[in-house]
């Protein structure tokens, strides 16, 4: 009886397995996965171990010793991944990167380490950069180490200022109990290489205390590894210098300081707090449910280890704890999109009247961007019916340490129709009406870096559309406010200012285009003036395409801030559609923003990709950043940037500080590869049945003719089914220790993949577009083909078919294209991107009954979702075609 029980168990554990988000991973995607827990603890327990490196653990010690402050997954170069990935060779060896602080050695420096193989180290290998240059050890990142020894520092330095504290605020720093203050810490570090000096901020401890700075701002040097040696080197209190805190203690004795009294908040509700308070004066209700996202019919979407499918698309993933989401191997119906899309880096540049503002400049990748992945809440940060995922990070901490809920995917509506037509006869009625509700396929992480909290967002669109957003919420960075700040920004509050800062967020968009053998070349519009052929005695004035290839890096590099050419090409000349167009695809970058320091200036040769607008890579050794520079084919490496003053006249600040939302722009638009032979299909119009019922969601939506009633479903909702997040993340830091970092804003990252010549007019405020200049700039697409619906006899519609994409490189032109539609070459959002989340789905608005639903086969066009409308699923499906 015995065996077969242990076949039913062996049975079970094999259906399990299928079923689990964490089973083995496929070989495609297993190559990019984050390391696991047990990797994580195997490369630390292997560098733990050897002597010669004579590592120490990083809680309870110094830092004059050797430290492990970072693992994670160091991807493989791309020439080996290709081969395993494209010709079936072997995976490539898995490797760790580890980041040691050498405080113990006679020239204190930062080494990088690649350690593996996987999942048994057995050596490691010292990475080596450009110039062969160690980092030095003044340049670390901040531990928390060295935060409780700042913290002892700032204790005994404002001992003597505890009367001017407690009189000006009422609040201070050493001996507090619930009247505490805290510090914001600044960086970069000093004025010059090898210095290590910070200025801290202190803020009353309260509820959003970014928003609370108490005027102090004080300067301590903490290069040297003993903490003893630490000094005051100046302070700075309401607009006046001062070179220590007892000169500061005895000329407020001697009143002969400007003292600024902040008023008590505690008899009244904080403006920092995120307690809902006031009301609208519409009277619109504020304490009913919003729209809700929910599944009628299940998933659409397949998670297998760290591989993503959705429709057309396929794609690794994995959340670095460096720099955040990372995607690989981008594939649509199969073909490469793109090798990897990822975030590098990103800076905020800040401008003010206090030293700590005049000094904020941060590159926030050195503050561990992904590491700060805390949980979501599903109904606020994530709908309910998401799919959850954890995150695994070593960041300045002993081992491995799990952060719950860290991801999240789920499909939502748009709420804007993926395509639609009304087509009127003119004569007050219509011939027929159809479309298409799109969805997408959200892929989404947090960081809470300081007072920011970003919003990371990668969307996939079945019509072959990729876009990575970043919404960015929280708190503004605020100094206090003084007359001569105003200068640098506004005032929100009665002692605090929103300073004005730049942002810029480089991306690295790796592009493979029918192959790596890239080429880049710009199109732009000039205009012509020539005689009327039809007409000798007019003349025309009209568009013509002004090619113009980019055959070096420098000519395809682009100022930031220089009016960019009207289409940025990357394209494959080795590889050609139908009609003679090399397959290209159109980077669209949208960005208002500047340069952030006049170039060769201190800090700007820190970031000299921020000189570039858009800019493109060639083939290089690969090491893991984009600006170290990554291997591959036609790269383009972009950075998206945008500038804002917090406070002023359509600043997204509040008044309070608080930031509601904040995005910006970048957008790349991809046309596909060759099509296959257009079919002959019926073009004969026919109306929709008027008293067909409603089917299945997932299906076009048609309106009949002559009726002009609307038969939609009913509204309806789910109940609120919110979860409170973790009791662990709700406590306040301990007093003086912040637990946060600091960050930036970043942007968004648009990849659309263009549509066929034709289709719907564009909206008069996009850019000009037309078929023969889409055609000219490397569409790959023949024009729409129509092919009649089936649905229970005479029910006919019109659905436009399109023909295959290729495999990369091989032209083949099988299996059906993708379905991205006749709707022009940005879909019908435009370049501005979908709509945000939240919003309803979209209805059928002309007058008419809603008649027929059809069921599409995969992959399916941004199928009608009701999802949350009473009657489904329906009683008898729709006939299928």
């Amino acid at each position: 009886m015995w065996p077969l029980r242990l076949a039913w168990a062996l049975a079970a554990l094999g259906i399990a397995a299928g079923a689990d988000p964490t089973a083995p991973l496929p070989d495609r995607a297993s190559i990019f996965a984050d390391l696991t827990p047990a990797e994580l603890r195997a490369v630390r327990d292997f560098l733990m171990g050897r002597p010669e490196l004579g590592l120490s653990p990083n809680r309870g010690g110094t830092l004059a010793q050797n430290t492990l402050f970072l693992v994670e997954l160091l991807p493989p170069k791309k020439r080996l991944a290709l081969r395993h990935l494209d010709e079936g060779g072997p995976a490539p060896r898995r490797q760790a990167r580890a980041v040691v602080f050498f405080g113990g050695q006679a020239e204190p420096n930062v080494t990088e380490f690649a350690v593996g193989p996987l999942p048994r180290p057995s050596s490691y290998r010292p990475l080596r950069f450009k110039g062969r240059r160690r980092v030095p050890f003044a340049a670390r990142p901040m531990t928390q180490l060295e935060y409780e020894l700042l913290h002892r520092a700032l204790v005994q330095a404002t001992e003597p200022l505890y009367r001017l504290l407690r009189d000006a605020t009422g609040f201070w720093y050493h001996n507090c109990t619930d009247r505490c203050l805290t510090f914001s810490d600044i960086a970069p570090r000093g004025l010059a290489s090898g210095e290590r000096r910070s200025w801290f901020m202190l803020q009353r401890f309260v509820e959003g205390y970014f928003l609370h700075p108490v005027g102090l701002e004080i300067l301590i040097d903490h290069r040297d590894p003993d903490p003893h040696r630490w000094a005051v080197q100046r302070l700075w209190y309401n607009g006046q210098y001062f070179s220590s805190p007892q000169e500061l203690a005895e000329r407020y004795e001697q009143g002969q300081v400007a003292v600024a009294r902040l008023s008590d908040h505690a008899s009244q509700l904080l403006f920092s707090t995120y307690v809902p308070r006031g009301r609208f004066t519409t009277g619109t209700p504020t304490d009913v449910h919003g729209a809700k996202v929910c599944e009628p019919q299940g998933r659409r979407y397949r998670l297998r280890g760290n591989r993503l499918e959705y429709g057309g698309w396929s794609l690794a993933f994995r959340l670095r704890s460096s720099s955040g989401l990372q995607l690989f191997d981008l594939r649509f119906n199969e073909e490469r999109v793109a090798y990897e899309v990822s975030v590098q880096e990103a800076i905020a540049f800040y401008g003010g009247d206090t030293p700590a503002a005049m000094q904020t400049k941060y590159i926030d990748a050195g503050w561990g961007m992904g590491s700060v992945t805390y949980e979501l809440a599903p109904g606020i940060d994530c709908p309910e019916v998401a799919t959850y995922l954890d995150a695994h990070h070593l960041y300045d901490a002993d081992g491995p340490v799990r952060f719950a809920r860290a991801v999240c995917i789920f499909e939502l509506p748009t709420g804007v129709p993926l395509r639609r037509h009304f087509n009127s006869n003119f004569q007050g009625g219509y011939h027929f009406y159809a479309g298409l509700e799109g969805h997408a396929l959200v892929l989404r992480t947090t960081s809470t870096v300081y007072n920011y909290d970003y919003i990371w967002d990668f969307l996939l669109y079945p019509n072959g559309v990729m876009e990575a957003k970043v919404h960015a919420t929280g708190f503004i960075h605020a100094t206090f406010y003084t007359p001569q700040g105003q200068r640098y920004g506004s005032r929100v509050q009665s002692h605090v200012l929103g300073n004005l800062h730049t942002h810029l967020v480089h991306y690295k968009v790796d592009l493979d285009i029918a192959g790596t053998g890239n080429s880049f070349e710009t199109m732009d519009l000039s205009f012509e003036n020539i005689p009327n052929p039809w007409s000798p005695d007019a003349r025309v004035v009209q568009p013509w395409l002004h090619r113009q290839p980019r055959r070096s890096e420098r000519r395809a590099a682009f100022p930031l801030g220089q009016a960019l050419p009207r289409y940025l090409l990357f394209s494959n000349p080795r590889q050609r559609n139908r009609w003679g167009h090399a397959r290209s695809y159109r980077i669209q970058h949208s960005s208002h923003a500047g340069r952030v320091l006049p170039r060769g200036w201190r800090e700007e040769r820190g970031i000299s990709w921020g000189r570039w607008g858009s800019g493109r890579g060639s083939q290089q050794r690969a090491l893991p950043g984009a600006s170290r520079g990554a291997g591959g084919g036609g790269r383009g490496v972009l950075q998206a940037c945008g500038t804002h003053a917090c406070g002023s006249a359509g600043s997204p600040c509040s008044t309070a500080g608080l930031i509601p939302s904040l995005s910006l722009s970048l957008s790349l638009q991809v046309p596909p590869g060759r099509d296959t032979a257009p079919r002959e299909r019926s073009r004969q119009q026919q109306p929709l049945h008027p008293e067909r019922p409603l089917g299945a969601p997932g299906q076009l939506r048609g309106l009949h003719p002559q009726r002009r009633e609307h038969r939609g479903p009913g509204p309806g909702g789910l109940g609120d089914r919110r979860l409170p997040a973790h009791p662990a993340r709700r406590g306040r830091p301990q007093h003086g220790h912040p637990r946060q970092r600091r960050r930036l804003l970043p942007a968004p990252l648009q990849l659309l993949r263009r549509g066929p010549v034709g289709g719907l007019a564009q909206p008069r405020h996009r850019p000009p577009a037309g078929p023969d200049l889409l055609a000219a700039g490397g569409a790959a697409l023949d024009a729409r083909q129509p092919r009649p619906l089936r649905c229970a006899g005479a029910l006919h519609l019109q659905r436009h078919v399109l023909a295959g994409v290729s495999a990369a490189g091989r032209g083949t032109g099988q299996g059906p294209r993708g379905p991205w539609g006749p709707w022009g070459p940005w879909g019908p959002w435009g370049p501005w991107g979908p709509q945000p989340l939240g919003l309803n789905k979209s209805r059928a608005t002309a007058s008419g009954p809603v008649s027929a639903w059809l069921r599409a086969p995969p992959p399916a066009v941004a199928m009608f979702n009701d999802a949350c409308v009473q009657g489904w699923p329906p009683p008898h499906p729709p006939a299928a075609f």
